[in-house]
């Protein structure tokens, strides 16, 4: 069971953050992109400094929360922002008048 926690954790944080910013990007809430944004920011900037700050073997579970948690939500709420804000201007391009 652990083993599948490896891969479903950053899956299932990629697939959140993806569709967060999906229907913020598409239906124009740039302050919930800010906040999803500020809040990443503020995720990554704990986990740098607690690894910056850990000795030994401490600072393996900030990286495993960089890697496992950080990058996963920056790269869904960037490409989720993305295909949202593709899908509300495609709309407008191939609409009729």
């Amino acid at each position: 069971m652990e083993e599948m926690m490896i891969y479903a954790i950053p899956v299932a944080v990629f697939a959140g953050a993806g569709v967060a910013g999906y229907f913020a990007a598409k239906f124009r809430a740039k302050g919930m992109l800010i906040l999803l944004g500020l809040l990443w920011a503020g995720f990554t900037a704990v986990m740098s400094y607690g690894m910056a700050t850990a000795t030994g073997w401490d600072g393996l579970g900030y990286f495993l929360g960089l890697a496992g948690v950080s990058a996963p939500s920056a790269l869904g709420l960037g490409l989720g922002g993305l295909i949202g804000k593709y899908k509300r201007e495609g709309r407008k391009d191939h609409a009729t008048p």
